[in-house]
């Protein structure tokens, strides 16, 4: 069955995207359509939601640039499940809904923020975040997306005469990559401009099954100019915490660039930081450490719904 939600099954959402800009709601009562709340920086008034019958309109002033953004109003798939009683010894119950956030940043980036809950009595709730960023400007552009097509992270980075990309996969290997991270650019070599390319990845182990296969490969006009190899064991499955930080770990140790760029990244756009750590909500801190060198602990998505079990009432 699916239903759409009242105003109050929104605020979560609309909180959680105006925290990854920093920005809160003032204090509200019971919200109706075409209600008006303040948007603040701290105590400051910057902007305002406005709940339309039809969309929810965001226009704030942010320390990253004006911020517009409008999303539909959140329905709600539900269900019941009698057979829970054999397990849980009650009666099964389940919703899923979600916000996307349409938004622009400025005058160069653009992109979707979709926040997804499920809420299940007998297998516990979730809260995640799946993004799209556009970034160009006059020389480069972005386009990074998290938990999207099947990737927890793929990031393009295209200039003039460069290219960059990190994608990571790390359950159902891409192209034989867990995680991949690929440079090609020009560069001058005695006055000559030439092309360089460096890849590293880790992958499947090509002989044994128990293993994975780490590789950083060099090469300036297609010739190789240096490669790491390295076979090292699995010490799990692919979706256990072990086994993906034993991943994190061993890329790292081969490919230090790549946590360096996303550092870089963060720095550039600091929102980044929470849209990583919302992105991963459901990976733990020392996964999310081991893969991209942050704490995942400084901020929790999961308290904007689930804390005292505040939006945890009846549909």
């Amino acid at each position: 069955m699916k239903q759409k939600l009242d105003i109050k099954y929104n605020i979560p959402n609309v909180k959680a995207f105006l925290s990854v800009f920093n920005l809160n709601l003032e204090h509200y009562n019971d919200l109706s359509i075409n209600d008006e709340i303040k948007i603040l920086d701290k105590e400051k008034e910057v902007g305002s939601v406005l709940f339309n019958e039809d969309k929810i309109e965001i226009t704030s002033k942010s320390i990253y640039g004006d911020l517009k953004a409008s999303t539909d109003y959140a329905s709600a798939f539900t269900l019941t499940d009698i057979e829970s009683f054999d397990t849980i010894g009650a009666l099964g119950l389940f919703a899923s809904f979600s916000n996307t956030f349409k938004f622009t940043l400025g005058d160069k980036l653009t992109g979707d923020l979709n926040f997804a809950i499920k809420l299940d009595n007998e297998f516990g709730n979730r809260a995640n975040l799946h993004a799209v960023l556009n970034y160009q400007d006059d020389n480069k552009k972005y386009i990074m997306k998290f938990q999207e097509a099947g990737f927890p992270l793929y990031y393009l980075e295209e200039g003039e005469d460069y290219q960059e990309k990190i994608i990571y996969n790390l359950f159902d290997s891409y192209d034989y990559s867990y995680i991949h991270h690929s440079l090609t650019k020009k560069v001058i070599d005695n006055n000559i401009v030439k092309s360089y390319y460096e890849s590293a990845f880790i992958g499947k182990g090509y002989y044994n099954k128990k293993n994975n296969t780490a590789v950083n490969v060099k090469e300036i006009d297609n010739k190789l100019v240096d490669k790491k190899y390295l076979e090292f064991p699995k010490k799990g499955v692919d979706d256990e915490e072990v086994e993906v930080i034993n991943k994190g770990e061993v890329f790292t140790s081969i490919s230090p660039n790549t946590i360096d760029k996303i550092k870089i990244l963060i720095e550039e756009f600091p929102f980044l930081e929470k849209v990583f750590i919302y992105s991963f909500n459901n990976f733990s801190n020392k996964e999310v450490y081991a893969l991209f060198g942050i704490n995942k602990d400084k901020f929790s998505l999961d308290n904007f719904y689930f804390d005292k079990g505040k939006i945890l009432e009846k549909f």
